[in-house]
């Protein structure tokens, strides 16, 4: 009949059943373990972290009187240097007073003789 539109099966429609877990199998075991053992790595890790950060903690506490003693021992250490400078300067302008006065008696020896 050519007044009857063309054949044109559609595809049966696709029923799905009720949704089937699939069993717990050898590779959902797997995951389950290589989770967990991320799981205690990953806690270590953390408490690695926690116990390192403490024992930092504690070296910065231990070193802070060393701290104030090496800043005490830098600013003598800085007033020494200073008296040095002063006393070399004194010293310099007395060796240079000695050497004039020496030249001025050798001048009067010379004169003398």
């Amino acid at each position: 009949s050519l007044l009857s539109p063309p054949f044109n099966p559609s595809p049966p429609p696709i029923r799905f059943g009720p949704i089937k877990h699939h069993p717990k199998g050898p590779i959902f075991e797997k995951l389950l373990k290589m989770s967990a053992e991320e799981t205690k790595i990953l806690d270590l890790n953390k408490q690695i972290v926690a116990r390192l950060s403490s024992k930092l903690n504690m070296l910065i506490t231990s070193a802070e009187p060393w701290k104030q003693q090496i800043d005490e021992l830098k600013r003598e250490l800085e007033i020494a240097e200073k008296k040095l400078e002063a006393e070399t300067t004194a010293m310099r302008a007395k060796e240079k007073e000695l050497r004039e006065s020496k030249e001025t008696i050798q001048e009067s020896d010379s004169r003398l003789q």
